[in-house]
């Protein structure tokens, strides 16, 4: 993955009992925990796949950050390529 990735995080009332909701909002990327419309399902994910409160939105970004630094081999979209 090359690039700037830009990711919104909202915060929902729950939170940190609940994930923030995370997604990609600008160019396509491809990574298993990151579905078609650019959200990232923690359940894929096994650093957040057991969230709990004592996580944090830093969690999150360092996560996705470890899965694109280990997925390096996969076939990205075309830069420009939105969701």
């Amino acid at each position: 993955v090359t690039g700037v990735q830009t990711c919104a995080l909202p915060i929902c009332e729950n939170y940190p009992e609940e994930p923030p909701t995370t997604k990609f909002v600008n160019q396509k990327i491809n990574l298993p925990s990151v579905g078609p419309d650019g959200r990232v399902n923690f359940a894929q994910n096994t650093q957040l796949n057991q969230w709990n409160s004592s996580m944090s939105m830093m969690d999150v970004l360092k996560a996705l950050k470890g899965e694109m630094a280990s997925k390096k081999g996969l076939n990205q979209p075309q830069e420009g390529v939105n969701y």
